[in-house]
């Protein structure tokens, strides 16, 4: 195969690489890491002066979604008949992960609670 060739399929297979990835990052995109007021409010409490969760509440943990963008870069050098060209793409693309948050349920009884946001589950 001549040099041109390999070029033209080098640039398809790179332009197809980063087409599936994007792709994957539209099909995981489905709005589940999106937070409520109600959950921010929550959040608030927990940064101010709050509650003492040691006393008088219970756990309450509950699934959530957590979204991490992933930044990638692929480069490489194109041999071409008027030289070497210098090739970066750039992109990123959604990562969700399953976790847990626990904002406590009071119950006015002697037990605690650990309150915390979503946490990637391990």
């Amino acid at each position: 195969m001549n040099l041109k060739k390999k070029v033209i399929f080098g640039v398809v297979a790179g332009f197809f690489a980063v087409a599936t990835i994007f792709n994957m990052g539209l099909l995981n995109d489905n709005g589940t890491g999106d937070l409520s007021l109600d959950a921010i409010a929550i959040m608030a409490q927990a940064q101010s002066e709050g509650p003492d969760y040691s006393v008088g509440y219970i756990n309450n943990p509950e699934e959530c979604t957590i979204t991490e963008t992933v930044e990638c870069t692929i480069g490489g050098i194109i041999y071409t008949q008027w030289g070497p060209i210098d090739c970066t793409i750039g992109f990123s693309y959604p990562i969700t992960h399953d976790g847990t948050q626990n904002y406590c349920t009071y119950t006015g009884g002697p037990g605690g609670c650990s309150f915390h946001t979503c946490q990637k589950n391990n």
